[in-house]
Order: C-alpha cells, then sequence, then structure tokens
C-alpha cells in the first residue's frame, strides 16, 4: 500500500519486536500468579517447555527481521530464552504459593532448544543457507 521495501522491512521488525516483547510481558504476568496446575491446566514441564520455545522462536523472528544470519539469530535468541529463564524462575521465588526450580528452568531451555533445532533445521531444508534477512 504505497510502503517501499524498506518501510515494510522496518514495520516488520517492529511488529516482530513488540509480539516478542508482549509474550515476554505475559509470561512474566502468568508468573506472578498461583501455579497453573491449580488451575488445571496442562503439567508444568509442557508449560514451561511450550512458553519459552515460543519465545525463542519469537526472538528468532525479531532478529532475522532485523537482517540477522539464521546462526547469529539462533544464538542470540537462545541465549535470550535461557536469561529470561533464569530471571523468570527468580522472580517466582518472590511470588507467594510458587518457588525457582532448576527443573522449570531446564525444561524453558528444552524448550527454547527445540524450537530452535527446528529453525535451523527448517532453514537448511528451505536452502537459506543461513546469510540474509527473513523473508
Amino acid at each position: 500500500m504505497g510502503k517501499d521495501g524498506a518501510g515494510q522491512g522496518a514495520w516488520r521488525a517492529n511488529l516482530a519486536l513488540a509480539v516478542l516483547v508482549a509474550h515476554m510481558a505475559l509470561i512474566f504476568y502468568l508468573s506472578s500468579g498461583p501455579p497453573p496446575q491449580a488451575a488445571g491446566f496442562a503439567p508444568d514441564y509442557i508449560l514451561h517447555g511450550g512458553e519459552f520455545g515460543i519465545l525463542c522462536g519469537l526472538a528468532l523472528w525479531a532478529w532475522r527481521t532485523r537482517g540477522a544470519t539464521v546462526p547469529k539469530a539462533w544464538l542470540a535468541a537462545f541465549a535470550l530464552t535461557v536469561i529470561y529463564g533464569f530471571s523468570d524462575e527468580y522472580h517466582q521465588s518472590f511470588v507467594p504459593g510458587r518457588d525457582a526450580s532448576l527443573k522449570d528452568l531446564l525444561w524453558d531451555v528444552i524448550g527454547g532448544l527445540a524450537v530452535g533445532a527446528g529453525t535451523l533445521i527448517w532453514s537448511h531444508l528451505r536452502g537459506a543457507g543461513g546469510e540474509g534477512p527473513a523473508d
């Protein structure tokens, strides 16, 4: 709609960053309340792996829309996932009824690794070769 390629790319990069930050805020919000099992949700390890897998995927998208190669975006996204997992567990240590858990952090990391590995495989199969910005 009249946007040039650079404008479209900037719009997509800003959207990717906004969605990433919104997901991080959602994780923080969910970690501030009672444990999900009390509400009858899925097992804790599924929730941790899923929410941090999504976090890693969104971070990959955000870095790729800014022109990072797949390997660099993957390293940055995985590092963010691990660091945010640590901060989430630390945050939970202050929430009544919650606690910090290395087991939960492990599931956060596994979720990030699963999505990250899947993205690397997908990129290789697509022939992206790890170069250039995201489509």
